[in-house]
């Protein structure tokens, strides 16, 4: 019986850790697609590949964003703070986000690329 209660637990703990919480402090980034159709997907791969290519870190993850504004307009995500080894204050994320990113594509190239999102602004909290 103990098994089950500690399965039980342990189980409950993980899957509310997946949760994300709407209340992290962090830096918004709210976006604007350049295509009718949306897909959160592009959202979720480009988030982290420019915040890899910006910061020049190839250990980048996901596990540092919150995609809670990703499924739906208005599309955003968050680049949580206290999550990201260097970047730990919404000052130093937002340092990383004022570098050109306001006004240009999520996916970082000169041209949208597929389903490609303007990068609208930039919000800490």
């Amino acid at each position: 019986m103990r098994f089950s209660i500690i399965t039980l637990g342990l189980a409950t703990a993980v899957s509310a850790a997946a949760v994300p919480a709407k209340s992290e402090s962090g830096c918004n980034v709210m976006l604007d697609p350049m295509q009718a159709k949306a897909s959160s997907e592009v959202i979720t791969y480009a988030s982290v590949g420019r915040w890899a290519k910006s910061t020049n870190n190839e250990d980048s993850t996901s596990e540092w964003i919150d995609y809670t504004g990703a499924t739906e307009a208005p599309y955003s995500f968050k680049y949580k703070a206290n999550t990201i080894p260097g970047f730990e204050t919404n000052d130093k994320i937002k340092a990383v986000l004022d570098k050109g990113w306001v006004g240009s594509y999520l996916a970082g190239e000169d041209q949208p690329s597929g389903n490609d999102y303007m990068i609208t602004a930039v919000t800490c909290d």
